[in-house]
């Protein structure tokens, strides 16, 4: 979608005929005519974009908003950065458009789509949040200082998740801060190819239903597209089953490191490498 075409956006979806110019990449559903669903990116970082989608009333549960997304999915991934489709936990529709990559399309593409599409209420931060003051003390209350480190390092400049590859993520739950979850390049690494999860945090109340398990995998939907290996530390019982649980392995023998997990992609290319050296 452009300023050239931006007409297709008069009938009943008109407000967003101001944001072409704004919300790029702006990616529409087209029937009788007229934009009937809209998908663009509504929030962006210097690595992922987030989606905004709308779909004229008359015209849901008919594969247009996934036609949207899926375009859009794919022009954002063309632009080298990770597409993020967050929703709020109730949202099942939303949800289940974001968990299948859409209804419409070619399975090829529905597979790519679905990548990095997210179905929890995550959000890409580029300042602080209000409220993550207040997880601080819910983590400060079970001995965990980290959170209240992110938000003082933040603050001081020292860490702004902002440089290439990384991201900081929180989720919201009935408006409040519930989670968050950062990935920095390993300072550990002068190589650069490694990534570090870090002030990764889980209110109480919150776990056990799989909001964790979502703020991990859209850490590694971004860290895929930088990193060979994906590193953390932690010391916590209740953590190092967690994150077993999600595939990392034990580290041996490093003081800055407890876990890891080499992504596939890289797996492959070094058992292919191995294969065309014999």
């Amino acid at each position: 979608m452009s300023q050239s075409n931006d007409y297709l956006l008069r009938d009943g979806l008109a407000p967003w005929r101001a944001e072409v110019p704004h919300q790029h990449p702006m990616v529409v559903a087209v029937q009788d005519g007229k934009a009937v669903s809209v998908c663009a990116s509504v929030r962006k970082t210097a690595t992922a974009h987030a989606a905004g989608v709308e779909t004229l009333s008359e015209y849901r549960h008919q594969g247009h908003a996934a036609h949207a997304v899926i375009g859009w999915v794919m022009a954002v991934q063309h632009m080298g950065c990770i597409a993020l489709y967050s929703t709020s936990w109730t949202n099942q529709a939303s949800r289940r458009l974001a968990a299948t990559g859409g209804e419409g399309g070619s399975d090829a593409h529905r597979r790519r789509a679905s990548l990095h599409l997210n179905t929890r209420a995550l959000e890409i931060l580029t300042t602080l949040p209000e409220g993550i003051d207040e997880l601080a003390v819910s983590a400060a209350r079970e001995g965990f200082r980290f959170v209240d480190r992110l938000i003082q390092d933040y603050r001081s400049g020292e860490n702004t998740f902002s440089k290439p590859g990384e991201v900081l993520f929180v989720v919201r739950e009935g408006g409040r801060v519930k989670a968050t979850g950062g990935l920095n390049i390993d300072p550990f690494d002068a190589s650069g190819k490694t990534g570090r999860l870090r002030r990764l945090y889980v209110d109480p109340a919150c776990r056990g239903n799989g909001m964790g398990r979502a703020l991990v995998d859209a850490l590694e939907g971004v860290a895929v597209q930088h990193f060979r290996t994906l590193r953390l530390f932690t010391d916590n019982a209740d953590a190092v089953r967690f994150y077993l649980a999600l595939g990392y392995v034990a580290v041996l023998c490093d003081a800055h490191a407890s876990h890891q997990k080499i992504f596939e992609e890289y797996q492959l290319d070094t058992r292919r490498s191995r294969c065309c050296s014999h």
